[in-house]
């Protein structure tokens, strides 16, 4: 085993065409367990599938001259690895966003979490959870109007990068849809609802914990105040229909 120093294994590595690509700057979601176990049937394994997005999202990726010659840099790998150990592992990354087990790894973790989520009647989020495995599947297996090449077989470097980003970005909506505050209606008792804007609102009615009966305290509060959302954008959409109405209160009385 040849003994050299990582300022010459990277430049040798830079020979050898391996070029490592600059991450994207994230602002990765922090875990919310209260959230996730309101929303599946297995909170703990969720938090572990959301675990593995984060760590894809983290991987280095590096890039190569073999192209779609998997085989070969396989042999390459093994041979590197032989020939100067842990030297040529600390600077060549065993974990790589571009290698194709690498963007694989987040579909399962989507698939479970989808699966979960039905369980636990869930079916916004599991319908939400359910699209985007399916758009990053056929993304992946060439059954997308982007490509019509499966990823293994994608060559060029800026094509992967367009399918590494559409899976980066996937990975964070997902993560986000598990880490943001619940919406809890007793926080509205006596406020006027007629003062929440079209974002918010848009916002709460995409909140799945809202349709759980046992929530808040049971009695149906969640269902209430999601009528009184609704039914606000009904007075916005047909102003002339509702003149009346806008122009006094709504108060949530819970």
């Amino acid at each position: 085993m040849e003994e050299i120093g990582i300022a010459t294994m990277r430049d040798m590595l830079a020979e050898e065409g391996i070029v490592f690509i600059p991450k994207r700057e994230f602002d990765i979601p922090a875990d919310n367990p209260r959230r996730v176990a309101r929303l599946v049937s297995d909170p703990e394994g969720a938090l572990g599938d959301l675990g593995i997005l984060k760590d894809f999202l983290l991987t280095p990726a590096a890039d190569d001259n073999f192209g779609t010659d998997h085989e070969a840099r396989k042999q390459w790998v093994a041979r590197m690895k032989i020939q100067y150990g842990e030297v040529f592992s600390r600077c060549y990354p065993s974990l790589n966003q571009l290698n194709a087990n690498g963007m694989s790894s987040i579909l399962l973790p989507i698939e479970f979490l989808a699966e979960s989520a039905e369980k636990r009647n869930s079916t916004r989020l599991a319908r939400t959870l359910r699209r985007i495995h399916s758009e990053l599947h056929n993304l992946y297996n060439g059954k997308n109007p982007r490509t019509s090449k499966k990823y293994t077989d994608i060559a060029n470097r800026e094509e992967k990068l367009l399918v590494l980003h559409t899976f980066e970005d996937a990975a964070l909506e997902v993560l986000s849809l598990f880490s943001h505050e619940i919406v809890d209606p007793r926080d509205f008792i006596g406020r006027n609802l007629l003062g929440l804007s079209d974002a918010e609102i848009n916002l709460f009615l995409a909140e799945e914990t809202l349709n759980e009966a046992s929530s808040f305290g049971g009695g149906g509060i969640g269902y209430r105040f999601t009528q009184c959302l609704q039914a606000i954008q009904q007075w916005r959409l047909l102003p002339e229909l509702f003149t009346e109405e806008l122009k006094g209160e709504l108060i949530f009385e819970g």
